[in-house]
């Protein structure tokens, strides 16, 4: 992929960002580097957990690029071999920047290293899941991709070109016990006092949640409501940030007073920005919901699916790669078919009839 390709990973990531974020990179085109570097340095650290996010998508354009171009792996006999005369493997991902870009890189990298085939990893922001009026697996456009679960149910409702990767990978977490689920934190700022550790504490607060069709940061918290005989009446405000990053943002600017925030995501925030736990505690941890499924185009070849399927099961074998694994906290990639969903269908059938609608103390 050139150089427009990477440009238009980085706007449509860029789509999501917050508004301070868009600013301050907006200026690096037009203001000296001395007067940029500045900027970033009186900057929050939340915009440079962004900035991270956006320097990952060019360094992997640049790297799949001297990748191809050294010939390597392309060019030798691959571990898992296709009878279908495929030679590339166009790769989508819907979960960017709540799922960090590297996760799809991984794996992304991995099946053109084991398999002998080119892969072109391609980032929409905009949905979580094809729309019908933009489905790139029916035009053909794409082959696989990692899509919210909500949308993979919704897909399962109406005639559609996706079927599911029986694989998924197992997340480390206290609560995981083995299986290919995550987890929700609520999130609060330290700041609110220790007695903020039971859920009723949070009436007639500000919550914020990333955007509607986000399981862990919006449908596992009606859910919540819905466990404690309330509805969105219970807070004072919500408000929608656009992503779990900006959800952050506005606890740390007090703009907001509690968040649902993947537990994932958190991880790796607080790995980043270590001092941000003195400021933000977690409450308490909700779930666990289904992980988001990876899909393949319905019409790619049946032995390219099945290849696919067993190289992904055996990705933690392969030493090199499993620490790659392990550096994304997953320990293990188990099968799964779809039924592993219902755990979704119930929790969305759960909340259909709860809007988060504000109500004003």
């Amino acid at each position: 992929m050139g150089t427009c390709g990477g440009v238009a990973a980085v706007v449509l990531l860029l789509s999501r960002l917050s508004d301070h974020s868009c600013a301050l990179l907006s200026s690096a085109m037009e203001t000296p580097f001395l007067t940029v570097r500045r900027q970033a340095e009186r900057s929050a650290a939340v915009t440079s957990h962004v900035s991270t996010q956006i320097l990952a998508v060019l360094r992997s354009r640049l790297h799949t690029s001297l990748y191809r171009s050294c010939g390597h792996p392309l060019g030798r006999d691959p571990v898992y071999k296709m009878s279908s005369e495929i030679t590339k493997l166009n790769i989508i991902t819907y979960l960017v920047p709540d799922v960090k870009v590297e996760a799809f890189q991984v794996f992304t990298e991995y099946l053109e290293d084991v398999a002998n085939v080119r892969c072109n990893l391609i980032y929409e922001t905009r949905w979580q899941y094809p729309t019908s009026k933009r489905d790139l697996f029916d035009l053909g456009d794409v082959d696989m991709g990692f899509i919210s679960a909500p949308g993979f149910l919704e897909l399962l409702e109406r005639p559609n070109s996706i079927e599911l990767c029986p694989v998924a990978p197992v997340y480390t977490h206290p609560h995981g016990r083995g299986r290919p689920v995550i987890f929700s934190d609520v999130v609060v700022r330290n700041e609110l006092g220790d007695d903020y550790n039971e859920f009723e504490r949070l009436k007639g607060h500000k919550f914020t949640y990333s955007h509607p069709e986000s399981t862990t940061g919006y449908s596992i918290m009606l859910s919540e409501l819905k466990n404690h005989n309330t509805d969105s009446s219970f807070f004072a405000d919500t408000i929608q940030s656009g992503s779990h990053l900006n959800s952050l943002h506005l606890l740390l600017t007090k703009r907001a007073d509690v968040a649902t925030i993947d537990s994932r995501f958190l991880t790796d925030f607080f790995s980043q920005h270590p001092h941000y736990k003195k400021e933000l505690k977690v409450m308490t941890t909700l779930g666990p919901m289904p992980v988001s499924p990876l899909v393949f185009r319905k019409t790619l070849p049946s032995d390219v699916k099945k290849t696919i399927t067993k190289a992904l099961l055996e990705m933690p074998q392969n030493p090199t790669w499993n620490q790659k694994l392990q550096n994304l906290h997953i320990e293990n990639m188990i099968s799964i078919d779809s039924t592993f969903f219902d755990m979704e269908r119930l929790l969305q059938e759960k909340v259909k009839n709860i809007p988060l609608v504000p109500t004003y103390y």
